[in-house]
């Protein structure tokens, strides 16, 4: 078996350039092979850096290379759809273990930019270099839509909507934790939705306040646009869009050895990679951006509104309870 260590670096880095030639845009002035990229944009840049680490993202007997290759670009491509923009280019950092196979690392590389290549995406530089654990921390470019969406940019009396149905990733991890390595639920963290369409969508919609991606859990990242805007929110939590399979779940966990909250897992679990938008005067405005938004290939539900700022971030709507918890990086661990 090949490893890394049996060929050394800069073979490994000629396998990576030949596997970006099919991803080569025009943009492209000079790619992989130079001391940096020359690229060249027709708009505003929008730049984003997310990282994945085995032991603190994920377990190795979770995902196949080609899964975690996937994966990790999609998350990725999670912030720059939170903007509105249009991805470029990509610049991939890898540490690997000396002994990892190459086959191992050939399968990564190729998926993630197989995966670039569908939203055309070219992969244009990086860095190999040898470690401990497997770490990818990939560096996106992309130039800005219609407008650069934010975060800050909320108002009291704005509506609260998601992309998508929430809490069935971090169930998978749960389930993936506890020896359960295949189900729906667990490819739903594997495989995490792309939204670059949507994000594109919502950077023309007259009205859509702020946007932010949910990774960390729908409380967590809604206090972060609460916190920017100077609001408070407030969810109908049985409004939030669960995953099928995570009903069927909860309810078949009921029957065997008591209940499980399928609703916690949307709150406060993270790895969704939906999007979160506040939308002006929502009764006018609503059916035009639902509909725009299932043409970009999601289904848009409410889920609660925004109200002028209280000593308490997020609440629940039925009971005015305070809604607190989700993933940080220097708290839960994998």
């Amino acid at each position: 078996m090949k490893t890394l260590a049996s060929i050394g670096e800069f073979p490994f880095i000629e396998a990576i350039a030949k596997l970006a030639l099919a991803s080569r845009s025009r943009g492209v002035v000079v790619g992989i092979g130079d001391d940096a990229a020359c690229l060249r944009l027709q708009r505003d840049a929008v730049v984003t850096v997310d990282t994945v680490v085995e032991g603190v993202h994920f377990r190795r007997e979770w995902l196949s290379p080609h899964q975690l290759g996937r994966r990790a670009l999609r998350a990725a491509l999670s912030d720059l759809s939170a903007c509105g923009a249009v991805p470029c280019f990509a610049l991939l950092a890898l540490t690997l273990k000396p002994d990892a196979p190459l086959a191992d690392a050939r399968g990564f590389v190729s998926a993630l930019i197989g995966e670039g290549r569908k939203q055309g995406l070219a992969l244009v530089g990086g860095n190999v270099s040898a470690g401990p654990v497997f770490s990818a921390t990939l560096t996106l470019v992309g130039q800005r839509g219609r407008r650069f969406l934010r975060r800050d940019t909320a108002r009291a009396g704005d509506a609260i909507y998601v992309t998508g149905p929430l809490g069935g990733a971090s169930a998978g991890v749960a389930l993936l934790k506890a020896g359960e390595l295949q189900g729906p639920l667990q490819n739903a963290f594997r495989l995490p939705p792309l939204r670059v369409a949507a994000g594109l969508e919502l950077g023309r919609i007259a009205g859509v306040g702020a946007v932010i991606d949910v990774s960390d859990g729908l409380v967590q990242d809604l206090s972060h646009v609460c916190k920017a805007a100077h609001v408070s929110a407030e969810i109908d939590v049985e409004s939030i869009p669960l995953p099928p399979a995570l009903r069927r779940k909860a309810s078949a966990q009921s029957r065997r050895r008591g209940s499980i909250d399928p609703h916690a897992f949307a709150l406060f679990g993270g790895d969704d990679y939906e999007l979160l938008f506040t939308l002006r005067s929502p009764g006018r405005r609503s059916k035009a951006v639902l509909d725009a938004l299932e043409r970009a290939g999601c289904k848009a539900r409410p889920i609660g509104r925004i109200v002028p700022e209280t000593r308490v971030p997020v609440c629940a709507a039925a009971d005015g309870t305070a809604l607190t918890g989700g993933f940080s990086h220097f708290g839960k661990r994998r």
